[in-house]
């Protein structure tokens, strides 16, 4: 009894809203409001599907293919369909989709939504179902009444065409035909069937274009006929008589899609049917604008009396021009040729733009030869000089008005060069880089080459343009070309030079490492009492010359690593497998923090999680942290020391040796990485003795060894960071370690 209550109480409610003549946006909202009321539903919504809102879902094609509700009373992550979980998500617990139906056709989608489980019971959803059905009767004669209006405006529009218009029905019979059908085949086409008229059926019509060719009125006559349905029982056909397009076809071909050229036709009232593409670059309008025009009507009024009397006087062809009224109201020049036609004229037509065109290019051309530096002449057909350019007085030495109506053949030393050349290009081809000889002004010889082209001048005749470049070009670039091959030999008597240095600074500071080893070991036992006990004073003396010794012999190790490196005699050992968070536990390492630490400075060896283990030579990478990390104690009095090693994409890992010390000037970072280059050390509170300068070249080449590079950054008073990168893998660890 209640649920009858309901009902009726609904359908009172419902009466008034789909009577109303509101838009059916505004029905929608109407009836959503009233079902999301009466049954306490959080959220209702509708999708119609013949509107430009529905978008194809798994959801909505499920509903729509089956016609029946889905219901999700326990909306959870586990839910059937990923709009269901995006409901859950937005906090609902309940959901159900229905469809509306009118006429056996689903023509919406309602979407019902509930903050509540197990909200959507049979009783509710029976409830909704009937409101649901009263609605789709409501919204499917709001479509069809808003399509119908659309198709009356459609129609009204169409049939008062000057073009065929025809209705046809599923059967072939024609429904309506519009007064240009009647007047084109008689009044009998609107009674009659389609096959009758245009000798074609429904299914070949059905196609979307189609043509047809008929006899009347003892004339064959071409149609072209575009067709597309207005619903299951009707299809609009538009027919356009194309005979005259047939005829001048060739003539279409031939001008194609240019930008100055088109064809339009004219009635015997100078009314436009048909026009080709070109009017819309001409004119700035769409062809299908112009097309129901006076001709007469398109150009200025002073024009039009001797237009339509020149079209009008009955002759076969004429031509002149015109100005046409452009898009943008400014009138455009044209050149025309009409032709008479039986039943109107067909006029061929050409902005005379192209003219103005045709004058612009020879300006370029013009200004072109004026500027080359090869001597460019124009002579005509018979061989005489029409102009030249400026190089021609600097070359040949003859003034431009000189040669101007002289024979060209007077400035070749062999004219039959010349004949030879002008003969083969009046055939239609070209010469490029024929070698001559042209007579200069004072006698002597000038060795060139001309290339020679034939053109036809703005007035049509027949001329040739003949350019020539000196051959004193190609000589200044043999000059150059031999200049580089002597400076390629002279860098390669250079390049021997330096190898030859270099090994003689290998040779001499290996044979050195000798006799400092022997001074070092004798200095030793003098120091521990070998050869008898030493005083204090003694023992000083020989504490200086093992220190200075051990200097030395760094100093030679790092010239003769350098020269090592120089002649490529370093070979790296590859190995796999170097874990660079281990390199901090080196005993050549610690010993630099222990340095670090002396001094009241921090020291920190970080490496990422994420580093790998690389493929390098572990000493070699020793020796370059060692050279880093021992300037970066030197150049430090306060903070600390820290070295980070992060990973840097796929293929490499980067090191970094950061530092708060002195800095670096700008006028020393240019030249940090060359060989005994050292930085001044002035800004230290305590002076230190002076290296080689090859600490950082041995540090950048054992780097470029393994494939790596390096660099810097530094402000003076703020510190250094050092930084360099290393493949994990090497791509040719062969290659790259020799």
């Amino acid at each position: 009894m209640v649920h009858e209550m309901v009902i009726s109480k609904l359908l009172l409610d419902l009466i008034p809203v789909t009577n109303s003549a509101v838009s059916e946006e505004e029905l929608t909202r109407n009836f959503t409001k009233i079902i999301s009321d009466y049954f306490g539903i959080d959220k209702v919504g509708m999708t119609n599907i013949y509107s430009g809102d529905y978008k194809s879902s798994a959801l909505l094609d499920y509903v729509l293919n089956t016609r029946k509700p889905y219901i999700d009373n326990q909306l959870s992550e586990f839910s059937s369909f990923p709009e269901f979980i995006g409901y859950k998500n937005r906090g609902y617990k309940s959901c159900a989709i229905l469809p509306v139906t009118a006429g056996g056709k689903v023509v919406s989608v309602m979407e019902l939504l509930s903050n509540s489980e197990n909200k959507f019971t049979e009783d509710l959803m029976s409830s909704v179902s009937f409101g649901a059905s009263f609605m789709g009767f409501a919204l499917m004669y709001k479509y069809e009444s808003s399509r119908s209006a659309k198709l009356a405006s459609y129609f009204d529009g169409a049939f008062s065409s000057i073009t065929p218009q025809l209705l046809v029905s599923s059967t072939g019979s024609i429904v309506k035909a519009n007064k240009s059908a009647i007047n084109e085949f008689g009044y009998d086409v609107q009674t009659s069937e389609i096959k009758k008229i245009l000798n074609l059926d429904v299914k070949q019509l059905s196609s979307g274009s189609a043509r047809t060719e008929l006899n009347l009125n003892n004339a064959m006559r071409v149609y072209s006929l575009s067709s597309r349905p207005v619903n299951e029982r009707l299809m609009h056909v538009s027919v356009q008589n194309v005979t005259e397009l047939e005829k001048f076809r060739k003539v279409l071909e031939l001008i194609g899609e240019s930008a100055y050229v088109g064809v339009m036709y004219l009635d015997d009232g100078l009314t436009v049917t048909n026009v080709t593409e070109g009017i819309e670059k001409v004119m700035g309008y769409q062809s299908d604008l112009v097309i129901g025009k006076v001709i007469t009507d398109m150009v200025p009024v002073g024009e039009r009396v001797e237009l339509k009397d020149k079209l009008s006087k009955g002759a076969r062809s004429t031509s002149g021009s015109m100005n046409l009224i452009s898009a943008d109201s400014a009138p455009v020049l044209i050149r025309y040729v009409a032709s008479k036609l039986p039943n109107g004229y067909v006029l061929l037509f050409a902005n005379a733009r192209s003219e103005q065109y045709v004058a612009n290019m020879q300006s370029t051309l013009s200004d072109f030869i004026d500027s080359t530096s090869d001597i460019v002449l124009v002579v005509d057909a018979t061989g005489l000089i029409k102009s030249s350019n400026m190089p021609v007085e600097s070359v040949l030495g003859y003034a431009r008005d000189q040669l101007v109506g002289k024979d060209i053949k007077n400035l070749y030393a062999d004219p039959s060069i010349l004949d030879r050349d002008m003969s083969y290009v009046r055939k239609g081809n070209k010469v490029d880089n024929s070698y001559i000889d042209l007579n200069a002004k004072d006698g002597t010889k000038v060795p060139a080459t001309h290339s020679m082209r034939a053109f036809k001048d703005i007035d049509g005749n027949s001329s040739f343009i003949i350019v020539t470049k000196e051959l004193a070009t190609r000589r200044k670039i043999n000059e150059q070309e031999s200049a580089i091959r002597d400076l390629t030999i002279n860098m390669g008597r250079l390049k021997s030079t330096s190898d030859l240095k270099s090994q003689f600074i290998y040779n001499i500071t290996h044979e050195l490492k000798t006799p400092l080893t022997s001074i070092n070991g004798y200095s030793k036992l003098l120091y521990e009492g070998g050869v008898g006990a030493l005083n204090a004073e003694q023992k000083d003396y020989v504490s200086t010359i093992i220190e200075e010794v051990g200097r030395l012999t760094l100093i030679i190790q790092q010239v003769l690593e350098a020269a090592k490196l120089d002649s490529n005699k370093v070979k790296l050992e590859l190995k796999e497998g170097v874990d660079l968070k281990e390199l901090g536990s080196n005993p050549s390492i610690k010993a630099l923090k222990e340095s670090a630490e002396n001094k009241h400075l921090t020291f920190a060896w970080n490496s990422k999680f994420d580093v790998p283990k690389i493929t390098a030579d572990v000493n070699r990478l020793i020796q370059v942290f060692v050279n880093l990390i021992g300037n970066a104690v030197k150049f430090t009095e306060t903070g600390g020391i820290t070295v980070d090693i992060e990973r840097k994409g796929k293929k490499y890992v980067i090191c970094s040796v950061i530092d708060t010390g002195i800095g670096i000037n700008p006028e020393d970072q240019r030249q940090l990485f060359k060989k005994f280059y050292q930085a001044p050390k002035k800004e230290l509170v305590k002076q230190e003795q002076a290296g080689t300068g090859l600490g950082l070249s041995i540090t950048k080449d054992i780097i470029t060894l393994h494939g790596g590079k390096i660099d810097f950054e530094s402000q003076p008073g703020k510190g250094s960071r050092f930084w360099f990168t290393l493949p994990i893998n090497p791509k040719t660890k062969k290659k790259q370690a020799q």
